[in-house]
């Protein structure tokens, strides 16, 4: 008797764990009863997102720069779109592309470079002064000389912008890609 007590309450907690287990994770199961992987998710979210739709919300964008170079000698002339045209906009991170030689004294800034400057110029050259701290406290002069006639190249710029206004941005310089998480799916703007 305690036997079958003990196979039936064994049996009744594994299906309701079971139960919790498919709840949580319905949303991440394909057509095929796979699990997703994050990539898929993320891929999903934003299919399902519109930059023309509810354009006058508010979103936060990650703007990658792998087919457009930006790096800091053109960096307000790119951004200066916003300032031209009367936008509200608001740079938060700037994240540089990860040297090997040097990315261990980088890693504290994983997340990027703070800026949140509405002034472009000073806030690049902000970004620019500390960077090269870096650079010259681990004495890496090759480097420095490099960012001197180059510039600092940027991979990444975290961005509060209007959608019209980043559609319209994205329109302009159609290389950069764009995503609303900083892990998700980048991508171009489809133009109609």
């Amino acid at each position: 008797m305690k036997l079958t007590n003990f196979i039936i309450s064994f049996l009744f907690v594994f299906l309701i764990a079971l139960s919790i287990t498919l709840f949580f994770t319905k949303d991440k199961i394909d057509n095929d009863g796979d699990l997703k992987d994050d990539e898929s998710v993320y891929l999903e979210v934003e299919e399902k997102y519109d930059l023309l739709k509810d354009s006058y919300d508010q979103n936060r964008f990650f703007l990658l720069f792998d087919d457009y170079i930006l790096n800091t000698n053109n960096f307000i002339s790119t951004f200066s779109y916003f300032k031209d045209n009367d936008l509200d906009y608001l740079i938060r991170t700037i994240t540089p592309y990860d040297n090997p030689l040097y990315s261990d004294e980088l890693n504290k800034y994983d997340d990027g470079f703070t800026f949140m400057n509405s002034n472009l110029e000073e806030g690049i050259n902000d970004f620019y002064n500390k960077y090269k701290s870096i650079l010259e406290k681990n004495n890496l002069s090759k480097e420095l000389e490099k960012i001197f006639l180059k510039g600092i190249s940027i991979r990444i710029i975290e961005i509060d912008a209007l959608n019209k206004d980043m559609y319209a941005f994205l329109s302009k310089h159609k290389k950069i890609k764009y995503s609303l998480s900083k892990n998700g799916i980048y991508k171009t703007i489809n133009l109609k």
